[in-house]
């Protein structure tokens, strides 16, 4: 053994090339310890043992695991291992080239997966064939993007399957945010990845970053499993939850004093949308303004084609008194002032 840095505490090692066996720490320790002597070594000395620390991973898992289960949902547990026609089924990575594995036991599912969803759409096909109906899945485990020089590129991913609906499923995942921080904003755009329905499928965001994907899976996708219901699924990375993560969160007094509340019912052109109109009233609504809550939206006839409209709800509270309806009537006039600005929006 050649020996290539030591202190009081650690030391490195090179083994020589005929000592293969020697890859690991305990392999270098049990070296030590045959050298030494086994005779020599006392049987009767207690173990050191010290208290193991969960870490900050295992806290966001657990996390994971309770808003799940609290939503109604069962841990699934599945191969790593797809065939190619599965791993089609769902790609939202766009991995054209996924790692394969050439091995006479893996002939069919010889790919390792890019996406959680298909692995998890044949469980609730199983499911479905055994009498349970809206088998309402989910799983943390790792994909695979690729090579890289460090072995085969993984990601630590969160993947689930549901028959509720879109608006369903991103209240579960918000539920889970806020369990994780508090704080941490949850926003969701429209995306065209191929296996969503037309206008059903949306990128998760997290305080600004891209996150996963959220969506109901077109019939010719769930079609090709047999699957007898509509499918919404949803798929996002753990490691951002890690980060974000609040072991300590702070205690906020009650309120003490009563909230104000005020519905704005904008006619809007259709491309806008309601993350730009939710930051539009936050810009003007100041220091007083305490949530945005969507409250609803309309398209039809009676607003004309490339038009729709959205019913914000909005809440306005002083930590110190109870606002005045002069000083609520006021922010209200420069919300609509920014919304008609920024927007072109038309307060009916």
């Amino acid at each position: 053994m050649q020996e290539q840095s030591a202190n009081e505490t650690e030391a490195t090692f090179t083994p020589p090339s005929w000592r293969a066996d020697l890859t690991r720490e305990v392999d270098l320790i049990e070296e030590v310890a045959r050298i030494h002597g086994y005779d020599r070594i006392s049987e009767n000395d207690p173990p050191k043992i010290r208290a193991a620390i969960k870490s900050k991973q295992d806290r966001t898992a657990e996390i994971v695991h309770q808003a799940f289960n609290a939503a109604g949902f069962y841990e699934s547990i599945t191969m790593s291992f797809v065939s190619e026609q599965q791993a089609q089924l769902f790609n939202p990575r766009q991995i054209e080239t996924p790692l394969r594995v050439e091995h006479s036991s893996r002939k069919l599912e010889n790919l390792l997966r890019p996406s959680l969803v298909p692995s998890l759409l044949v469980s609730r096909r199983a499911n479905e064939r055994t009498g349970t109906a809206n088998a309402q899945l989910y799983e943390i485990a790792r994909t695979f993007l690729g090579m890289n020089e460090n072995g085969a590129e993984q990601i630590l991913t969160v993947g689930c399957v549901t028959g509720h609906d879109l608006l369903h499923l991103k209240g579960v995942l918000e539920e889970l945010v806020k369990q994780v921080n508090r704080d941490a904003v949850l926003t969701a755009s429209s995306c065209d990845v191929p296996g969503f329905a037309a206008g059903r499928g949306a990128e998760l965001q997290l305080n600004g970053q891209r996150w996963g994907w959220l969506g109901e899976l077109d019939r010719s996708v769930t079609d090709q499993l047999d699957l007898r219901d509509a499918v919404t699924v949803a798929e996002f990375e753990l490691t951002p939850l890690v980060e974000l993560l609040d072991l300590e969160p702070q205690y906020r007094t009650l309120p003490q004093f009563p909230a104000s509340e005020r519905d704005f019912n904008f006619l809007l052109d259709e491309g806008t949308t309601w993350q730009q109109l939710e930051q539009a009233i936050r810009e003007a609504g100041g220091e007083l303004l305490e949530e945005v809550l969507f409250a609803g939206q309309y398209r039809g006839k009676q607003i004309g084609a490339g038009k729709k409209t959205y019913l914000a709800r909005v809440l306005f509270r002083s930590s110190e008194r109870t606002l005045a309806g002069e000083e609520v009537e006021a922010l209200h006039a420069k919300i609509v002032a920014n919304c008609e600005s920024k927007l072109s929006a038309v307060l009916r």
